[in-house]
């Protein structure tokens, strides 16, 4: 679960419905928003319930919460298997260089695939269906104001992997 910035909801409950949790989808007002710059920033979240190998990824939406496969900040995060659960991760995304205004509806979500419940490869296609068995991921939102210069409309679709031979996303 996020915890900065800020998750939609502190609880840990229904974080296994596709895209940010039961009851979490769409929802704009009346929720905490953290406010981030353009750039490389650190982000934190809390691994409640360990599963070896498990990697995350990091996504971002504007208008609705459809858009997180067309903006993928960092995927393939390795799972870090130092410490017991709860732990804290810190990891550095790039925050695109958008104006993300309340009314833009923002938000990063996060997802951790629990691959050490299954044997065959999870496409991102699957992950709605929490890679064809109910319960085999972890969703979390949170809700961003960007104080960057371009609209989030023009942003182009963009995706960034681990896998891709970037540095090591742990701080």
């Amino acid at each position: 679960m996020w915890a900065d910035p800020a998750p939609r909801s502190q609880s840990n409950g229904g974080l296994k419905d596709w895209p940010c949790g039961a009851g979490l989808t769409d929802v704009f007002e009346d929720v905490p928003t953290t406010t981030l710059s353009p750039g490389v920033q650190t982000v934190l979240f809390t691994e409640t319930i360990a599963h070896t190998g498990s990697p995350y990824r990091i996504a971002f939406t504007y208008e609705s919460d459809t858009r997180y496969d067309s903006y993928v900040l960092f995927d393939h995060i390795p799972h870090n298997e130092v410490g017991a659960t709860p732990k804290v991760h810190a990891v550095n995304v790039t925050i695109p260089n958008v104006a993300c205004t309340a009314e833009a509806r923002c938000a990063l979500q996060l997802i951790q695939v629990m691959t050490d419940k299954f044997t065959e490869p999870c496409p991102p296609s699957e992950l709605p269906n929490s890679c064809g068995q109910i319960g085999f991921a972890y969703f979390s939102c949170a809700n961003v104001i960007i104080d960057g210069d371009i609209p989030p409309s023009s942003l182009d679709p963009f995706y960034a992997s681990y896998l891709g031979g970037g540095p090591s996303p742990y701080r």
